[in-house]
């Protein structure tokens, strides 16, 4: 008897050592439950939090590349995540320019910090706050791309923003570059002719094309590089600044006289106007002040390396000028001032220029620049055997080339328009100027 009540003894005291053990063990095991299914969770929702931060960076970065201000790609960026994403209860801080990383500083670029709180289940056994919090970052830019635009057609309004014509065995535009237009219409692209087609690396458009089997890879086989429906690319120069008093190479002397049969960079209230003759522009810059640039004639040669020709209205100022605040909308009606444009026109061959060469001048590699709001086209015919090298810009006006040949020229206008039984051909890639923007994901 007194043996089965030792026995029952030793039993009782086994058992109450396990369950006493097992008390003690039983945070232990809660707690490896909760780094487990708490853990879990809270990776989850770290990567969730991190998607988040990437597209609420990318979103406000595509604000700012199409002008929107800092408060508005905030408001985006804190949308994207807690609405688009599925974070309703993150906090989201958007800091434009960057505080932190690579980019301080740099108001081309937008900051994201998230925290999602996550709401555990087993971890507050162990005296942990049942609300934790996870963090992400993530910023977003946009840089220019490295090939650059040879052909740009800014106008959202122009339809067509690219227009080609051409008949025989010529019409066609050959681009060692990017293409980019604008018009939002169906046919913002319009081919017309025979041979009327474009070979470039890439042709994107806002709208549509009227005849997309014309449009073929710059050189050799493989898929069309046409892209249509794009978002509108915002104007690679917008910061692009006036000539003005005090910029490197801007000669501000007042119609300059000519150096013999030599013309010299400065103000230029007369207009320009060759018909014959061998000419010369020396190298700068050359403001045309309500002033024409025409060149005429067949037997005319005219050379200008190193030059820029930037036609303005009558009441420019170089110490105060008015262009400074076109800002990037259309001209209004009147414009202020009411100024008087001249125009560039060149009709007859042998003309050879290139843009500006002087490395300290933010107008370096660019050719002919009009003044955002004159809106008078610059027209170019009988190139064949004319040279042109160098960025073209009028943002807000027409460019017309007729005939055929091969520039190194970058046009970046309002719209262009080609014409002629010739090809042309363009080549600008990786040049000073006008290279478009994209935006990238780069932390």
């Amino acid at each position: 008897m007194r043996s089965q009540r030792t026995q029952r003894t030793a039993s009782g005291a086994r058992s109450g050592k396990v369950f006493v053990l097992f008390g003690l063990l039983l945070p232990v095991i809660f707690g490896m439950v909760g780094l487990t299914v708490d853990g879990g969770l809270m990776m989850a929702t770290h990567v969730q939090a991190q998607s988040a931060a990437d597209a609420g960076a990318t979103a406000a970065a595509m604000d700012l590349l199409h002008g929107q201000s800092a408060a508005t790609a905030g408001t985006t960026a804190t949308t994207f995540v807690q609405q688009y994403n599925g974070l309703p209860n993150a906090t989201v801080t958007v800091n434009i320019p960057p505080t932190e990383g690579a980019h301080v500083g740099n108001s081309q670029y937008a900051e994201v910090f998230v925290t999602a709180p996550v709401k555990t289940t087993f971890i507050p056994i162990l005296g942990v706050n049942s609300t934790q919090n996870v963090q992400a970052r993530a910023v977003a830019g946009y840089e220019p791309v490295t090939m650059g635009e040879g052909i740009m057609s800014l106008d959202p309004n122009g339809n067509p923003g690219l227009s080609i014509s051409g008949g025989g065995n010529g019409g066609g535009l050959s681009v060692n570059g990017n293409v980019f237009v604008n018009g939002s219409g169906a046919s913002a692209i319009q081919l017309n002719g025979s041979h009327a087609d474009i070979q470039a690396q890439v042709v994107d458009v806002v709208g549509g094309v009227n005849n997309p089997s014309n449009i073929l890879p710059y050189s050799g086989s493989g898929p069309s590089p046409l892209q249509t429906g794009m978002l509108p690319q915002p104007d690679p120069l917008a910061n692009l600044p006036t000539p003005a008093s005090g910029m490197a190479g801007v000669n501000l002397t007042v119609n300059p006289a000519p150096t013999g049969n030599a013309f010299n960079p400065g103000i230029y209230t007369n207009s320009i106007s060759i018909n014959n003759g061998t000419w010369t522009f020396n190298p700068g810059v050359y403001i045309l002040q309500g002033a024409s640039l025409t060149i005429n004639g067949g037997s005319t040669s005219v050379t200008g390396n190193g030059v820029m020709f930037y036609t303005t209205g009558s009441n420019y100022n170089p110490s105060s000028p008015p262009d400074a605040n076109d800002g990037q909308g259309p001209p209004p009606s009147p414009i202020p001032g009411n100024p008087t444009f001249g125009s560039i026109n060149i009709n007859g061959t042998g003309v050879s220029f290139t843009g500006l060469n002087n490395s300290s001048s933010p107008f370096n590699g660019m050719l002919f620049y009009q003044r955002r709001w004159d809106t008078n086209q610059i027209s170019i015919s009988g190139v064949g055997n004319n040279s042109l090298n160098g960025t073209i810009y009028a943002k807000w006006a027409n460019f017309n080339l007729s005939g055929n040949g091969n520039f190194g020229a970058q046009v970046i206008t309002g719209t262009v328009s080609l014409s002629g039984n010739g090809n042309i051909t363009l080549n600008y890639s990786g040049k000073n100027l006008g290279k478009g923007n994209e935006v990238f994901l780069v932390e």
